[in-house]
């Protein structure tokens, strides 16, 4: 009894550490000059070197179904450092949170079976919710790269579920596909590896 308490705090714990990691991602990117491109090959090395270290390889999966998961991880994180780029943290992520939206009707696509009454009244709360954070305007292109990534994301979660399809080995494919673009800054001569901005008062 006493293991099974220790393991749930433990869950707990990393959850909430994760949570904090992914909330320090959007301000960060806020401080960081470069590319929103060169920013997610950069931050790849890091993701990547973590999961591969749980993983404890460094061979990726022959698996078709999680080389497919993989470019939606890698598009999410692309999509979403744009948007962050171009219009507010706060707004990026409230709207790729949006996501079990595409969920539900990916879905209901897949399944051929309707959304449950419970998913619809979720869905229609959250999407008051988002309308109520932007009810001065929804315009812009960097906030229909935000929707976008919503759909992706909704991409990664499905991918989870599918037979054949394994997290650690899709995610981590992710990264290797998104490392490939440290590569760009050698083609930019305005690149430069200075990543702090002045403060300014």
């Amino acid at each position: 009894m006493k293991k099974k308490w220790i393991d749930k705090q433990s869950g707990i714990t990393w959850i909430v550490l994760a949570a904090i990691l992914w909330s320090l991602q959007g301000m960060l990117g806020k401080l960081n000059t470069w590319n929103p491109l060169y920013l997610s090959g950069f931050r790849a090395i890091f993701a990547g070197i973590t999961i591969e270290m749980y993983r404890r390889s460094f061979y990726p999966s022959k698996n078709k179904i999680n080389w497919l998961a993989a470019m939606a991880v890698a598009i999410t994180g692309i999509l979403f450092l744009s948007a962050n780029n171009l219009t507010t943290a706060a707004n990026a992520v409230v709207l790729q949170y949006t996501m079990p939206v595409f969920v539900i009707f990916l879905r209901w696509f897949q399944t051929k079976k309707k959304p449950g009454k419970l998913d619809v009244i979720c869905c229609i709360v959250m999407l008051v919710g988002v309308s109520l954070c932007f009810i001065n305007g929804f315009t812009g292109g960097h906030l229909k790269l935000a929707i976008l990534s919503a759909c992706t994301y909704a991409l990664v979660y499905l991918s989870a579920g599918t037979k054949g399809c394994d997290v650690l080995s899709y995610s981590y494919q992710g990264n290797l596909i998104s490392i490939l673009l440290i590569l760009l800054p050698l083609f930019d001569k305005s690149f430069s590896f200075s990543v702090l901005l002045e403060l300014r008062s």
